[in-house]
């Protein structure tokens, strides 16, 4: 307060806090109270309107469908087609973001096995080939780990009806090389 009153030509009165403190606080206040009064009195007509509707609750009715039907009636026809969907497979929608692993000399695929040798991406949903070095072939699901047997030569997402793709084995009477 005191280097205010070195700046200041004379000390600040209590009339001088008033005279700057009244006005603007007026004019406020008359505004505010200006504002809520039409507020209340939206509100009030409002209220009259739906309790008027509410007593006349069949002619309202019958206003506010003929009023749907100016709205949405003759000349705004459905411009749309409604067509059913054709039936979805998840399959073909699922994304491949699950990685899958293989332990080739131990025998085990699976997303678990993280320190071994990454193969590709798949979806939950899909179906692994597998082939060892014994000719075994087995169709398994994803797994966290999975034993399908020693020696993995191959390991494929098996597509089931898929007339690309064909795999060939042969077999040899005797015993495995």
């Amino acid at each position: 307060m005191c280097l205010t009153r070195k700046k200041l030509k004379r000390a600040v009165t209590r009339e001088d806090v008033l005279k700057l403190t009244d006005k603007p606080v007026r004019r406020i206040h008359k505004t505010d109270i200006d504002d809520l009064i039409n507020q209340i009195k939206g509100l009030e007509a409002d209220i009259k309107q739906t309790q008027y509707d509410l007593d006349n609750l069949v002619d309202f009715a019958v206003a506010y469908f003929e009023n749907l039907l100016k709205k949405f009636g003759k000349g705004r026809e459905r411009r749309t087609e409604i067509r059913q969907f054709e039936i979805i497979e998840a399959k073909h929608v699922v994304i491949a973001n699950t990685k899958l692993y293989a332990d080739r000399s131990g025998g085990f695929i699976g997303t678990g096995l993280k320190k071994d040798e990454f193969l590709f991406e798949c979806s939950d949903l899909d179906d692994i080939i597998v082939f060892t070095k014994r000719g075994i072939m087995k169709v398994i699901k994803i797994a966290d780990k999975t034993f399908v047997g020693k020696d993995i030569i191959h390991v494929a997402v098996f597509q089931k009806n898929d007339e690309r793709t064909t795999y060939n084995m042969i077999y040899v009477d005797g015993k495995p090389v």
